[in-house]
């Protein structure tokens, strides 16, 4: 099902299917509507994957400027 914003929709349909978790706004839209609801243990779960991916980000964003100085100032 379609969210109303395609741009939240898509990062919370990630979300939904990396934790396993329905999220649901009543009467709007249900993710992963195959899966069970949340609960109070998936925020520290979501916060878990939170950080991986920053640090992934992180490292990602650090080998891109690397390279790029490498190419630039040689």
């Amino acid at each position: 099902m379609k969210t109303p914003s395609p741009n939240s929709g898509y990062p919370m349909a990630a979300t939904a299917g990396a934790l396993g978790v329905k999220l649901e706004k009543p009467d709007t839209y249900i993710l992963g509507a195959l899966y069970p609801p949340t609960e109070v243990k998936d925020i520290k779960r979501v916060s878990q994957l939170i950080a991986v991916a920053s640090g992934f980000l992180l490292v990602a964003c650090a080998a891109v400027i690397h390279l790029a100085g490498i190419y630039l100032y040689p």
